[in-house]
């Protein structure tokens, strides 16, 4: 099993390094998906990560991204699927954005649009500036994604079990908030209802 906690200094310093390089304020909560060049006006793949890292640094922003879009999703009041009787809302703080960066689409319609957690991170193993978009929003290439996620299906899944491990601390960095057993438990049931739709969905991809 990855060691997530001893790279999770590294991770951060890469996303500030992101959030950085993207200049305005009103974006650094953000990761867009691709990078455009000022010099030919093409768009390139934004995140090269190192062989080494590319394993710890998905599976961070798998489930941490998996997790901010349930909460996102099921913590309203008018979610039919609910996680309790309040509402929970996303903290917009340095803190909370370098642990749980909101990855959106980059171009166009795509702008500020909130992909599946599983695109970018799948996209770290397959994808380099050299490959050509085919969207700003969804997975390049299904083949290559269902590959890489059958081969690292672990991987994710070890990411969910490590971020529910300390889901209370990791709650209160992502919504200031003391969450119940409880909820806990009905958090916990939507991560892996959640991961279970991804992965059928990845599973039937053409």
């Amino acid at each position: 099993m990855i060691d997530f906690d001893s790279y999770l200094p590294k991770y951060r310093e890469r996303i500030k390094s992101y959030f950085d390089a993207q200049g305005s304020d009103c974006e650094k909560y953000y990761l867009k998906m691709v990078n455009v060049s000022s010099n030919d006006g093409k768009t390139y793949f934004a995140y090269d990560i190192d062989d080494s890292e590319k394993e710890p640094f998905a599976g961070i922003l798998f489930a941490t991204n998996l997790l901010s879009q349930v909460i996102f999703t099921y913590g309203k009041r008018f979610s039919v699927m609910r996680i309790s009787d309040r509402c929970f809302h996303l903290q917009q703080t340095e803190d909370k954005a370098l642990l749980f960066p909101e990855v959106v689409g980059g171009l166009l319609s795509g702008y500020d649009y909130h992909i599946c957690p599983s695109v970018l991170p799948l996209m770290i193993f397959y994808m380099s500036n050299s490959k050509k978009f085919k969207s700003s929003c969804h997975h390049q290439d299904n083949v290559s994604a269902r590959m890489e996620w059958t081969k690292h299906h672990s991987l994710f899944e070890d990411s969910i079990m490590w971020i529910l491990r300390d889901l209370e601390r990791n709650m209160k960095i992502l919504c200031n908030v003391d969450i119940t057993p409880d909820e806990q438990i009905e958090i916990a049931k939507l991560m892996w209802f959640e991961f279970k739709r991804i992965d059928k969905e990845l599973k039937v991809a053409t």
